[in-house]
């Protein structure tokens, strides 16, 4: 992960604490997060074309046609997270 550093005055320091603790969130490193995400919502910030939708309504349709596909579907269970881990990591983990 790469680390950004930004020199802001004391007050804008002092409000950015009180807006995330009144956000909830559990750092203002996480509301700045937040920040930025909300910021972006909508741009193309580098997901592959396969996971990309022009709007939500295009997720919405791509979500729905699945419920009625015919493939079987993969229970995510935690010896499913465990073996993709593993995968993910080149230890193997056998098949899905």
């Amino acid at each position: 992960m790469t680390r950004l550093i930004v020199e802001l005055p004391e007050e804008m320091e002092r409000l950015l604490r009180q807006r995330a603790a009144e956000s909830g969130v559990a750092s203002l490193q996480d509301y700045v997060r937040e920040l930025f995400a909300a910021d972006t919502a909508g741009m193309d910030v580098g997901a592959p074309a396969s996971q990309a939708f022009d709007s939500p309504e295009a997720l919405e349709e791509a979500l729905l046609s699945r419920v009625d596909d015919p493939r079987p579907g993969i229970e995510a269970t935690a010896d499913f997270w465990a073996k993709l881990k593993r995968r993910a990591a080149g230890e193997g983990g056998g098949e899905r």
